[in-house]
């Protein structure tokens, strides 16, 4: 970031032509740039009032828009913030930020605000990664993800950790640096072993009761699978609604792995983004290339996240091998019902790409399928970056090797009571240095989740991701 002590300024509305825009300013000049683009200053802050902007005052008529004023600490950014609503034209937005930096205000850069909110202590670093993620999602589950990690849930979890690991650190650097002081009382083995082990196993807990984060992101495979000329390519056409693949009748037109995105229409009012996958029919390879090829398909097949299998009516089972493993991941269809008499079977589903019938029922389906076996936010449950579950893990492995060096019984860990149980049988003292040592570096782990002592390159990383404006 820039120097954080400017004032900045930048639309925070989606761009182009909207019904309303929202203009931003925050920094030290932005009360004095808020009452020189009005015709009246604000008496009241935090009050959204009627006023007329100026942005030329020898020529340009007055524009009527709402402005408001916040005082800090009420406010996001945590400093002096204004906000100006008007009409979306595209023109007027750039005049209006372009008087505003005229008056002693720079562009912003992406993320600043929040950057400046994290600055001024309004915000921790993973309620920060919540905000963007929040503006990158892209369904339910994304949102459901982001709103634990920007209303604070992870962070108030990894701050009574880490406050208990804190008191751990202080009783037992107490005992080393003071042991010549009457008045202070050193923690004893057994009870440290105690209370670290209560404090291992909520950070266990928490591991165990989170979900990686791509599982959550990740947007799900959808194969179309059959025997050779079963009209596949055709199928992957008609639910694109657009000609993607080459068709033909002639069997190992399809060669190559297709993958595209479409949008799947769900009960919801969002739809749900998939990636459907066309690939070569599945038969016995013969030769070396079609070895190949079905090598290339059962491996899309087994990480698949739904597979649409096309059975035809003539042609005798599949190769076992070809076969999903997981029936729940599959939908069976009878295509080309206008060659071929329509599956009896309730579980099949009758299909015609040429005409579209059955395509309403195969999507609903498929959304189902995917709906039912996608992932989910239970509740208490948290979403965790790659960076939270590597920091939790290590914060773990650091406060087990504390028990483990002051010579109690980590029972979570079979290895390590053992390892502690010979020293206490050998009369060894613990090794309170190495305790310490051990529970600093568990505390800087969780100290790097919430921003007390993350390095830069992280939030620069962080920050990377957000927009202009916000």
């Amino acid at each position: 970031m820039s120097n954080w002590t400017d004032t900045i300024v930048a639309r925070s509305s989606p761009p182009g032509h909207t019904t309303r825009t929202l203009i931003r300013i925050s920094g030290p000049k932005a009360e004095d740039i808020i009452a020189r683009l009005l015709d009246h200053p604000i008496t009241e802050p935090r009050r959204l009032t009627q006023r007329r902007l100026i942005l030329d005052p020898d020529s340009s008529p007055a524009l009527p828009v709402l402005a408001c004023f916040f005082e800090p600490p009420a406010c996001y950014t945590g400093e002096p913030t204004a906000e100006i609503q008007f009409p979306g034209n595209p023109e007027l937005v750039r005049r209006v930020l372009d008087r505003c930096v005229q008056l002693g205000a720079r562009p912003a850069e992406a993320g600043e605000f929040t950057f400046r909110a994290m600055i001024h202590g309004r915000l921790d670093l993973t309620e920060v990664e919540g905000i963007g993620a929040t503006i990158a999602a892209e369904n339910d589950a994304e949102l459901a993800a982001a709103a634990t990690l920007r209303q604070g849930a992870l962070s108030q979890v990894v701050n009574d950790i880490a406050d208990r690991v804190t008191h751990l650190l202080a009783l037992v650097e107490a005992g080393i640096d003071f042991t010549d002081q009457e008045d202070v009382t050193a923690i004893g083995p057994d009870e440290l072993a105690h209370s670290a082990g209560q404090t291992l196993e909520k950070l266990r807990e928490l591991i165990q009761r989170s979900v990686n984060w791509q599982a959550v992101t990740q947007v799900p495979a959808v194969v179309l699978a059959g025997p050779p000329s079963s009209g596949k390519s055709t199928l992957f056409n008609a639910l694109l609604g657009r000609e993607r693949s080459v068709t033909h009748h002639q069997p190992g037109t399809t060669r190559d792995v297709l993958v595209e995105e479409m949008n799947l229409p769900t009960r919801g009012p969002t739809p749900m983004r998939i990636q459907l996958i066309d690939m070569a029919g599945l038969d016995e390879p013969l030769l070396r290339l079609d070895r190949q090829v079905q090598e290339q398909a059962r491996t899309t097949i087994e990480q698949a996240d739904l597979v649409i299998l096309l059975e035809e009516a003539h042609d005798g089972p599949l190769p076992g091998f070809l076969i999903p493993s997981h029936e729940r991941r599959i939908i069976r269809i009878r295509p080309r019902i206008d060659q071929q008499p329509p599956a009896r079977s309730p579980s099949v589903i009758n299909v015609c790409a040429l005409d579209g019938r059955g395509l309403p029922e195969l999507l609903e389906a498929m959304a189902q399928r995917l709906g039912a076996g996608g992932p989910t936010m239970a509740q208490g449950m948290m979403a965790l970056q790659p960076r939270h579950a590597a920091a939790l893990q290590q914060a773990a492995d650091r406060l087990a090797q504390s028990i483990v060096h002051a010579g109690g019984a980590d029972r979570s860990s079979p290895p390590a009571p053992r390892v502690a149980n010979r020293r206490k049988d050998a009369g060894i003292a613990p090794a309170w240095e190495l305790v310490a040592f051990e529970l600093r570096r568990s505390l800087d782990a969780l100290g790097s989740i919430t921003g007390r002592v993350t390095p830069d390159d992280i939030i620069g990383e962080i920050f990377s991701r957000f927009c202009i404006g916000k």
